[in-house]
């Protein structure tokens, strides 16, 4: 009786793991001005919406890697950023920094620090810890343009000026800032799960392991639009591409066009499960110009309109329903 008892006590236990989903939330910002942002936290489930009010333009938007807070930069004028971290509930916003023209901001999957494009004496990487206690300068490259994380935290892939003016990628570590240009010519760097850098150049998507002692690359497939490739998490093969205007689901070096319509894609990304994707849209009519959020389920192929005024996103980190 006792073990009839106990198999039905792990049955329920079992019904209830099984039961548990994940939930995912997007943060995207709307009504983006000079003085004014209001930043949107919505899950998957488009409910439990919670919206937050910034005083200031939105340049950049990135979760931390647990989930715990957000990293966002702000123009507090014309000319002047600041490095803005908050709680995941938009409570408690403290200044890091503040600098001339921060760009992009991207958080290291470690956690540990933060870098960020600004313009000082040139454009550079600059890193800083998320307390603020720690900063540095990447000097290898004052003319950079863009930048990824290896999914170690332990590199940067850095597109820069080379001495003779031309587009190259760097490989840097983090540690040392030991730096060599791995990639003449190449544009909008991105590592693979096996830790490769895909690139961009001539017209062509093009992917090279970057501590080979030959160098050479191969050909993925033909893109026109230059934009990153988003690489999965879960599974080497698999990527998403946004390629004049639509976004593009890559398995095995096959493709699958997931959206296909009149509007341009101009930024997209994957959530942490990688069900969904999120995407900002630019599309022209008679009546004018709109910018807007949707997402795509990509277990359905059902595509929702999130919010019509909006042009940056970025996922949490899923977590236990």
């Amino acid at each position: 009786m006792r073990y009839i008892y106990t198999l039905f006590l792990l049955l329920i236990f079992s019904a209830t793991v099984s039961a548990q989903t994940k939930v995912c939330e997007l943060a995207y910002i709307s009504s983006n001005k000079l003085y004014t942002a209001t930043l949107h936290i919505i899950d998957t489930n488009l409910s439990n919406e919670r919206e937050i009010e910034i005083g200031f333009k939105v340049r950049g938007l990135v979760w931390s890697p647990d989930g715990q807070y957000l990293a966002l930069s702000l123009a507090t004028d014309a000319i002047t950023s600041t490095l803005t971290i908050m709680d995941a509930d938009g409570t408690n916003p403290h200044e890091l920094i503040e600098v001339i023209s921060i760009g992009e901001v991207s958080w290291s999957p470690t956690g540990n620090l933060i870098a960020y494009l600004a313009t000082d004496d040139g454009r550079a990487v600059h890193l800083i810890s998320p307390d603020g206690s720690y900063q540095r300068r990447l000097d290898i490259a004052l003319t950079a343009s863009d930048f990824a994380w290896s999914q170690d935290g332990k590199y940067l892939a850095v597109q820069a000026l080379d001495e003779e003016r031309n587009s190259a990628i760097y490989l840097v570590s983090v540690e040392d800032e030991n730096a060599k240009k791995v990639i003449d010519g190449g544009s909008a760097p991105a590592w693979t799960l096996d830790g490769q850098i895909s690139f961009s150049g001539s017209g062509e998507v093009k992917i090279l392991d970057p501590f080979s002692d030959n160098l050479e690359s191969r050909t993925l497939l033909v893109s026109r639009t230059g934009a990153p490739v988003i690489w999965s998490k879960i599974q080497a093969t698999e990527a998403i591409i946004n390629d004049q205007g639509d976004i593009w689901l890559l398995k095995d070096e096959n493709l699958q066009n997931l959206t296909n319509d009149s509007e341009d894609v101009l930024t997209v990304d994957w959530s942490s499960d990688e069900n969904f994707i999120a995407y900002v849209y630019f599309s022209r009519s008679e009546d004018g110009s709109a910018v807007g959020v949707k997402m795509i389920n990509l277990e359905t192929d059902e595509i929702h309109l999130i919010h019509e005024d909006a042009d940056m996103l970025d996922w949490r980190v899923c977590s236990e329903d």
